[in-house]
């Protein structure tokens, strides 16, 4: 695990705002040879569902035999939409699935529907009113729901916090400013703003230890109970013959920031497992009763040693006289090629 010290704007951002942008999730493409028609969007500038063909292999009007083809459709949140990577239509993990069955596959389709900040109520809302085409004889369906689920509800409960004003980003600038201080002014700047920093983060702490956290957790998981069964039912009955759901990785998963002259830890890793392991609780249990599958993302991360997510130090960032601390959430490239890889040994396993 790593202890960042003297990481920069972290408090800013706490954590967990960013769980959502699991972001906010999203954008619809499709991969493989042929061009299919996507939901409705405006040029996709916001996630909101486009289909390319960078991703696909063959047109969904042909089906040859189950041996030489695989149809494959994603669904979900921004996770699943590539939020944040340079070249999402070509780095997300669906565009790398799509590369992996080709190697076993003569022809690969894979249909992207990932949109951001999807939660699981406006998943399955969609699918009741308009599943996409390509789930008809899908050979697969891959979802990344659950995350937004929690994500949208942390802004409220850090709002009445008030852990987050305008004094904040004043705080944080006297305190990253002055940091290398020699001269008495500086360092009474810098201590006192480390003061500051600490009741905040006492304050953040006493926030996911609360009682409304608690609440807001289970509210999320019980929703995702209902929530995941008829999206699942949907997909089925509009003829896919496979569903497998992801868990939720945890996006801080080797992050404590250590701040200088600040007793108080901000924990990320242990904050961020709090607000995905109910949801992932509820995916993993309601697999057999429901007939799908699950990819076990949430283990893989958490096992690995590679940086996976955009969350982190900015160390290029120190040539500024400040260390930038990103708190994105949403998988890096080497997260979505852990992801795609996870997927393929699933489906071919």
């Amino acid at each position: 695990m790593k202890i960042i010290k003297a990481a920069a704007l972290m408090i800013a951002a706490v954590l967990m705002l960013s769980l959502v942008s699991c972001g906010a999730f999203g954008n619809g493409d499709t991969s493989g040879a042929g061009n299919t028609s996507a939901p409705a969007s405006s040029g996709d500038p916001a996630g909101q569902g486009d289909q390319s063909t960078a991703e696909s292999a063959a047109s969904y009007g042909e089906h040859a035999a189950p041996s030489g083809s695989i149809s494959v459709v994603v669904l979900g949140d921004s996770i699943a939409r590539g939020y944040g990577l340079a070249d999402y239509e070509r780095e997300r993990y669906s565009a790398l699935l799509s590369e992996m069955l080709k190697e076993r596959y003569e022809k690969v389709g894979i249909a992207n529907y990932g949109i951001d900040g999807q939660t699981g109520r406006e998943l399955a809302d969609s699918l009741a009113a308009d599943p996409p085409a390509e789930l008809a004889g899908a050979d697969a369906v891959i979802i990344s729901i659950g995350g937004n689920n929690v994500l949208t509800r942390l802004g409220e409960l850090f709002a009445g916090a008030d852990i987050f004003n305008e004094n904040t980003a004043n705080t944080l600038k006297d305190y990253f400013s002055n940091m290398l201080a020699t001269d008495s002014v500086g360092k009474s700047k810098f201590e006192a703003a480390a003061v500051r920093i600490n009741e905040l983060l006492k304050k953040a702490d006493a926030a996911f230890d609360g009682e409304e956290f608690k609440a807001l957790i289970a509210d999320a998981a019980n929703k995702l109970r209902e929530e995941l069964p008829a999206i699942v039912s949907a997909v089925k009955n509009a003829g896919a013959k496979r569903v497998l759901v992801q868990t939720i990785y945890n996006p801080y998963y080797d992050i404590v920031v250590n701040l200088r002259g600040v007793e108080t830890k901000l924990d990320l890793a242990k904050r961020g497992e709090q607000s995905v392991s109910e949801l992932n609780k509820v995916i993993s249990g309601l697999a057999s009763d429901n007939g799908y599958e699950v990819v076990e993302i949430h283990d893989a991360f958490s096992a690995s040693l590679e940086k996976l997510t955009n969350a982190g130090i900015d160390f290029a960032s120190a040539a500024t006289g400040m260390l930038n601390f990103g708190v994105d959430p949403h998988p890096n490239a080497e997260g979505h090629k852990l992801i795609a890889g996870l997927i393929k040994d699933k489906l071919l396993g």
